[in-house]
C-alpha cells in the first residue's frame, strides 16, 4: 500500500486501523488525530510490516505514532527504514510508538520511552529527524539538510523508488 493520508480525525484510530495481514511502503502518515490510542497507526492484529514510511504530526491518547494493542494484538509489527517521529499523546503515553516492535533494522524513533524494541544495525532511537514542512500537493515531509536520515537507510533493503514515485540515487533516506 502506498498512502499519503493526512489530517483525518477518528475516535477508533487516527489514520490506520490494522487488523490482519498489512503491508506500507513508501508512505507517509501525517496529521492525524484520535481520541483513542493510535494517531497514526493502531495495531491490533495479524502481520504490519513498514518499510520507508514516515510516521509524525499525529496525536493520540496513548500511542502517537503506532499504537500496538497490549491485550488483543496477535502478530507482530515489524519496521524497516522508517521515521517515527515527532508525533504527540493528549493523556497516555507514548507519543511516537507505544508497545513491543519488531526492528529489521534502520528506523529512527524520534521518542522510544515507551516502546519496547531491540535495537540492531543502523537504528537510531531518541534522534531528531529533522524534519521539514508537510507538503499536502506532495504528500510527504521532505528533510532538512544535515538530517541524521539522509542517506542512513539499508542499501541492501532500500525499495527502488522514494515516496514521490522518483528512482532512487545512492543510499536511500529513512522513512
Amino acid at each position: 500500500i502506498r498512502v499519503g493520508i493526512r489530517g483525518k480525525v477518528s475516535a477508533n484510530g487516527g489514520g490506520w486501523w490494522v487488523e490482519g495481514l498489512t503491508t506500507i511502503e513508501n508512505s507517509t502518515i501525517f496529521g492525524h488525530s484520535a481520541t483513542v490510542p493510535g494517531g497514526g497507526i493502531y495495531y491490533s492484529a495479524g502481520n504490519l510490516s513498514l518499510s520507508n514510511v514516515s510516521i509524525s504530526g499525529n496525536v493520540a491518547s496513548s500511542g502517537g505514532g503506532i499504537y500496538k494493542d497490549p491485550d488483543g494484538a496477535t502478530g507482530g509489527v515489524s519496521l524497516r527504514n522508517p521515521i517515527v517521529a515527532t508525533n504527540n499523546i493528549t493523556t497516555g503515553l507514548g507519543p511516537d510508538c507505544k508497545g513491543t516492535l519488531s526492528s529489521a533494522g534502520y528506523n529512527l524513533i524520534g521518542n522510544s520511552t515507551d516502546c519496547t524494541m531491540t535495537s540492531i544495525t543502523g537504528d537510531l532511537f531518541n534522534v531528531n529527524p529533522q524534519l521539514g514542512v508537510y507538503l499536502p500537493a506532495q504528500g510527504y515531509q521532505p528533510l532538512i539538510a544535515g538530517s541524521p536520515a539522509v542517506n542512513t537507510g539499508n542499501p541492501a533493503t532500500c525499495l527502488p523508488t522514494d515516496q514521490r514515485g522518483l528512482s532512487r540515487v545512492g543510499t536511500c533516506d529513512k522513512g
